[in-house]
Order: structure tokens, then sequence, then C-alpha cells
């Protein structure tokens, strides 16, 4: 069941989970909502920035590739 706080935030998190959020709520003044938005905004950030980086590695096998294979066909 439910605690009080996860009952009113109208979600449902692990009991240590939300322990945690209610604690760092308590210690730090800061709402448990705010809380959840900037790590899920951190969560992303990290998530994305190694897609992008994934990303720009592929691209740049792709033109290496490339070029290895005008060099080889004498379309330099």
């Amino acid at each position: 069941m439910a605690n009080e706080n996860t009952s009113r935030r109208g979600i449902y998190l692990p009991k240590y989970l939300d322990n945690w959020y209610s604690e760092q709520s308590e210690s730090t003044g800061i709402k448990i909502n705010s809380l959840m938005l900037e790590a899920l905004k951190e969560y992303m950030e990290k998530n994305s920035k190694s897609e992008i980086e994934k990303n720009n590695e592929f691209k740049e096998s792709v033109r290496l590739i490339i070029k290895e294979y005008l060099a080889e066909n004498g379309a330099d």
C-alpha cells in the first residue's frame, strides 16, 4: 500500500525509493516532484550524450570508409 506522500503525488515508487525522496525533500527543503524532475533531466542528459557520441562515431566511421573507397577508385 502506498504511503500518503506517494498517493498525493499520484505515482507508485518502491518503498526504499519513496523514503529516499522523502528524506531528501525534508533535508533540502526541495519538493519531491522537483527532485524527481531534476533526476529525470540528469538521466536524459547522460543517456542523450552517449547516443549522440555513438552517432558521431558511426558517422565518422562511414566518412572514413567513403574516403578509402574513393581513394581506391581514384576519385580523390
